[in-house]
């Protein structure tokens, strides 16, 4: 894979991504069956712990960066790095609030399901909506139907107070958001930092809010969508460093070796030589040792043997030469005795 012959720990993954609907009237308006899927390339980076989301053509595009990258004969800098991008902000999921009791001036505190785009669950988000009078209280009473709520001004306040059980991975300042019909959309504020429970503590305000047909007809069949945001966080580095290794050349060609490696190889032949011609000195010298202990030992026993003969001839003088020395001695006393 290119991400691993340039050193990075990143993984690729096909994912079916469902399009939540924004207008849902009935129940089997929220089967993910019914709604319309987007194929996108979930890219994991094990180095930063951040997980994005891509399309087709953004994958086909740092996938040819990366080649252009291992084409490379210099090192990549370290912002030409396709494998990174900073912490994206992504839909948790959507809710679907009911809007029948604003018709009949009821309130309704509920703890709506937030839906993945993937499918399942993604928490639930408390929120409620209140009609009021012009003094910003409860009212006590509404109407019977909604028809007689038709060219009346109502006064009401949306109140959203916290989420719950939000997964990790794009719990980093959360926020929701919401399009009333009539009202344009309207954002909460940003909960800093990471949590999984989120508290809002967000209340607007509306006043003088003309009820007409088609607002009295979308209160009766319609759903009010809210939309969960969060940021991928970085686990694991706050900061990346965005370095790039250049893979080895990888080619049949044999390469001429540096300076340095005749040297390496020219100090190992010489050491080997050196090993050789010791080796072959010290043999030559226990050689000399043996000879010269050889003729010490044949001059030993030489002298030794010219010894042994002489104490034998002595031994084996004649009579007729002991007899000659005894004459020759008393010869000697007497030439002692006259002077």
């Amino acid at each position: 894979m290119l991400a691993t012959d340039l050193n990075r720990h990143v993984k690729f993954s096909a994912k079916i991504i469902n399009i939540l609907p924004d207008d849902v009237k009935e129940e089997e308006d929220l089967e993910p069956e019914r709604w319309e899927k987007e194929l996108k390339v979930e890219v994991t980076s094990q180095d930063y712990g951040l997980i994005w989301y891509w399309d087709i053509d953004k994958f086909e595009d740092r996938l040819y960066m990366l080649r252009e990258l291992i084409d490379e004969e210099n090192a990549p800098s370290p912002d030409e790095d396709p494998l990174w991008d900073p912490p994206e902000e992504n839909l948790i999921g959507k809710g679907y609030y009911s809007l029948k009791p604003l018709g009949l001036l009821f309130d309704n505190p509920f703890d709506i399901l937030i839906i993945s785009a993937w499918g399942g669950d993604s928490g639930y988000l408390r929120m409620n909506i209140v009609p009021i009078d012009e003094d910003g209280q409860l009212i006590d009473e509404g109407p019977d139907t909604h028809d007689e709520l038709v060219n009346q001004l109502i006064n009401f306040r949306v109140e959203i107070y916290e989420a719950r059980n939000l997964p990790q991975t794009h719990s980093n300042n959360v926020y929701c958001e919401f399009h009333f019909p009539g009202l344009g959309i309207r954002r909460t504020s940003i909960f800093p930092g990471f949590s999984e429970q989120p508290v809002f503590n967000w209340k607007e305000q509306f006043t003088n809010v003309l009820v007409d047909e088609s607002l009295s007809r979308y209160m009766q069949t319609n759903k009010l969508a809210v939309c969960l945001y969060g940021t991928g966080m970085a686990m694991k580095v706050e900061t990346p460093r965005r370095t790039l290794t250049r893979p080895k050349n990888k080619t049949n060609e044999p390469k001429a070796p540096c300076a340095e490696t005749i040297m390496e190889e020219n100090a190992k032949k010489r050491k080997a030589g050196n090993e050789i011609e010791i080796k072959g000195k010290n043999k030559n010298d226990v050689r000399g040792d043996g000879d010269k202990g050889r003729s010490g030992n044949s001059t030993q026993g030489k002298r030794k043997n010219g010894l042994d003969l002489d104490k034998t001839a002595m031994t084996k003088k004649s009579p007729s030469d002991t007899s000659k020395s005894d004459a020759n001695k008393g010869d000697e006393k007497r030439d002692c005795i006259v002077f």
